[in-house]
């Protein structure tokens, strides 16, 4: 309670200023706040990724590649390899191994046709390979591969290193009678992928790799 002076004594207010005081400040607590601040309008979730694209297979038969590095004054690698399904499934991204197993690969498609790609290799004692590069052609019968390759983590330190390939690589026809799938042939010296992997192969295969080539091929 409030008292006021009058004259030469203090006053208690009225019973009535009394209530109206209350009534006053019980409908300032009472009283309802005021609306918040509309919120921003919430942005719109960006529209979900395509899912990763993956390579067409490479069609079985006789392949004739070229790897070359970039710089390097060594000749060109030149192999032929007798292909099939299961030696396309598990081929390293050089294609002159099958460490594809050993890969994570995103690939995707380019403006030009082409396809991208990035690859991480876990190789062991040879360390993680990682590969960032650009494929051309349609690949099931004839591309190009211009690739960076880094290596690190190899137990040998000469193999930690960086190095630009260029693959060249094309279908010419079907394997030979004497070929399984897997067989490389290069520099004279023939060696089977599968068995260099310790892969095993079912021997049925060797029939679609050694399928005749597509008319017009």
């Amino acid at each position: 309670m409030v008292l006021t002076y009058k004259g030469s004594r203090f006053v208690a207010p009225r019973a009535g200023a009394i209530f109206l005081l209350c009534a006053t400040v019980l409908a300032a607590c009472h009283k309802a706040p005021p609306p918040p601040p509309a919120a921003a309008t919430m942005a719109k979730p960006a529209a979900a990724m395509a899912p990763a694209q993956s390579l067409p297979a490479r069609q079985a038969g006789l392949w004739s590649m070229t790897i070359s590095e970039n710089g390097s004054a060594d000749v060109p690698q030149a192999q032929q390899l007798c292909m099939d399904a299961l030696t396309d499934q598990h081929l390293g991204v050089l294609g002159n191994d099958l460490s594809g197993d050993k890969c994570k690969k995103t690939v995707s498609r380019t403006a030009d046709g082409g396809w991208g790609i990035i690859a991480e290799c876990d190789m062991g004692t040879g360390g993680v390979d990682e590969y960032s590069g650009q494929i051309s052609g349609d690949f099931t019968q004839d591309y190009t591969l211009k690739v960076r390759s880094q290596t690190t983590g190899a137990a040998l330190p000469q193999m930690n290193r960086v190095t630009n390939y260029t693959v060249i690589a094309k279908r010419t026809g079907a394997c030979a009678a004497d070929q399984n799938p897997g067989d490389v042939l290069s520099d004279g010296v023939k060696l089977n992928l599968f068995e260099m992997a310790g892969i095993p192969h079912a021997t049925s295969a060797k029939a679609a790799a050694s399928t005749p080539a597509p008319s017009g091929d």
